[in-house]
């Protein structure tokens, strides 16, 4: 998978349910996810661990 195709998975995820995001902040959002994950992990699971980091910082 491309970085590109990798990216428009991850708007595709965000722009609806459950997230209904804008496409300009899903685009922004799925960059850092690249940067951070890479193409190795799936955007599926490169959302999931990232919410779940955010859910456990905010619960602290």
């Amino acid at each position: 998978m491309t970085e590109e195709e990798w990216i428009n998975d991850c708007v595709d995820i965000l722009t609806f349910e459950p997230f209904n995001w804008s496409e300009e902040s899903a685009r922004s959002y799925a960059d850092g996810l690249l940067s951070f994950f890479g193409v190795e992990v799936d955007p599926e699971t490169a959302i999931e661990e990232d919410r779940q980091y955010w859910d456990c910082e905010e619960a602290a």
